[in-house]
């Protein structure tokens, strides 16, 4: 069985064996391609469709002349993906502490800017790829994100409500939108 039936995402990908040479490969791919490298944070996976959720620079964001760029869904849209660079260990044990991956993505690159970031210089995004065989059922590796933002869910909104897919911020504007 290849990895990419394993990952169960068309893309193409390689395991490392640690964390600082999967991330140094993906530098090296990124330098190479003239792309920029997404932090992988969550590995989501769905009916048809793989989520991966993480942290870019926003410099490497491309925004209209108003400073916005409104992506439905809070899914980034890459002009390609290059490689997921991860290891094994990261994707059996994905916690919240590490990056998993790093995936390479190709300019340009547009993505909704989330205004409560909590670093000025990142922004969390998703991005969909198509999964292969569906050898996998829905599951999540490491740190559970909003369906609605990519944003991590909060702590304390997962102990409140262990299945909820949408964060705080989101279920506020939901439930605001609702009253109207």
């Amino acid at each position: 069985m290849s990895c990419a039936a394993i990952v169960d995402l068309a893309l193409e990908n390689r395991f490392w064996s640690s964390t600082q040479e999967a991330e140094s490969a993906a530098c090296r791919e990124a330098a190479n391609t003239g792309g920029a490298i997404l932090r992988i944070t969550s590995i989501r996976t769905e009916s048809g469709r793989g989520v991966l959720s993480g942290r870019i620079l926003s410099s490497v964001i491309d925004v209209d002349s108003s400073g916005h760029l409104d992506v439905p869904g809070g899914y980034a849209k890459p002009r390609s993906l290059g490689t997921l660079h991860l290891t094994w260990r990261a994707l059996l044990l994905g916690s919240g502490d590490t990056d998993i991956g790093y995936l390479v993505v190709q300019r340009p690159f547009g993505a909704s800017r989330l205004p409560d970031s909590d670093d000025s210089d990142t922004c969390f995004v998703s991005v969909e790829v198509p999964r292969l065989l569906h050898s996998l059922g829905p599951l999540t590796i490491g740190i559970e994100v909003c369906r609605t933002c990519s944003r991590p869910i909060g702590q304390k909104r997962l102990n409140a409500v262990p299945s909820t897919k949408i964060c705080t911020f989101c279920q506020e504007l939901k439930e605001q939108r609702e009253l109207k």
